[in-house]
């Protein structure tokens, strides 16, 4: 089932290495401490999660967006979008059902085309 996702928010983080990971948090104590999620509360963890995508681009310019989450037998494949020239790891996080918290995720490869996407 393919889900369309909004990007709720997206920040540069200082590349060290090659990251990609995808994954849902249900709760505020397993937030990431990065001053641009503090506006999230434990009255929005009642109801929701955040889905947390970090991904090194090729590209620092141009930030990537989150496309699409394939729900499939309990696993989720999060789909970006992005145009790169230059390397940046980038946190992106969409506002999603408390319910994707149970599911197991990986991030789609964003430098191949949308026809050629592959998990890494």
């Amino acid at each position: 089932m393919k889900q369309p996702l909004q990007t709720a928010g997206r920040v540069r983080l200082p590349y060290t290495r090659r990251r990609s990971d995808a994954r849902c948090v249900t709760s505020l104590s397993r937030l990431p401490d990065v001053p641009e999620l503090n506006s999230y509360d434990p009255e929005f963890f009642a109801g929701h999660a955040l889905l947390l995508v970090t991904d090194t681009t090729a590209s620092g310019s141009l930030p990537p967006i989150l496309h699409t989450a394939d729900i499939t037998d309990g696993h989720g494949t999060v789909r970006l979008q992005c145009v790169t020239q230059d390397m940046a790891t980038w946190l992106l996080w969409a506002e999603v059902p408390v319910s994707w918290g149970d599911l197991s995720w990986a991030v789609a490869n964003p430098a191949l085309p949308p026809e050629r996407l592959s998990l890494y």
